[in-house]
């Protein structure tokens, strides 16, 4: 409910931002910039947990050494890991919010390529999620790695889609 909680609310909060009045490029560049720094934030403290969270004496956790707490044993302890959780709800839901406002914003008024722009979007998606069912298989990578993984996949797509932010100048008024 953490995770579902957080990624209403930012949902809610980070679209009414990208939707505000002001140049289209504008409100793109201010919305990839608040995305990268939500990714920098939630995956980077999930990827400290694993090395040095409150699980395992302050060893954090992964395949080889799960993490065994309990809400009402460990209460203290716990609001560490729940926090991380609700910011990466949070940072996905800015994700998807701004790709599909980017796309909307690049098609313009051209409902067509709207939805091919979201095919391709969602076929990548299920692509990525394959990918990561398979890298959760107990012996082909760490949790460890696959925290360090995402972050850097997930910074490196985010290096094509800025030349595309000046293009939601043209699509579409503000």
């Amino acid at each position: 409910a953490i995770f579902w909680g957080a990624q209403m609310l930012a949902a809610w909060l980070y679209g009414g931002l990208l939707d505000r009045q002001g140049p289209p490029a504008a409100r793109a560049i201010r919305g990839m910039t608040l995305l990268v720094g939500a990714l920098v934030i939630s995956l980077g403290l999930a990827i400290w947990g694993n090395f040095h969270g409150p699980c395992n004496d302050g060893f954090g956790w992964d395949k080889a050494f799960p993490c065994q707490l309990d809400f009402e044993e460990d209460f203290p302890l716990v609001l560490w890991p729940m926090t991380v959780y609700g910011l990466l709800g949070a940072a996905d839901a800015m994700y998807q919010t701004f790709a599909y406002w980017l796309m909307s914003m690049t098609a313009g008024a051209d409902v067509q390529r709207m939805v091919r722009y979201a095919a391709v979007y969602k076929g990548v998606q299920s692509l990525g999620a394959g990918a990561a069912w398979l890298l959760d298989m107990p012996a082909v990578i760490s949790y460890r790695a696959q925290g360090i993984l995402t972050l850097a996949l997930a910074l490196c797509a985010c290096i094509p889609v800025w030349h595309t932010l000046g293009l939601t100048e043209s699509a579409k008024p503000a």
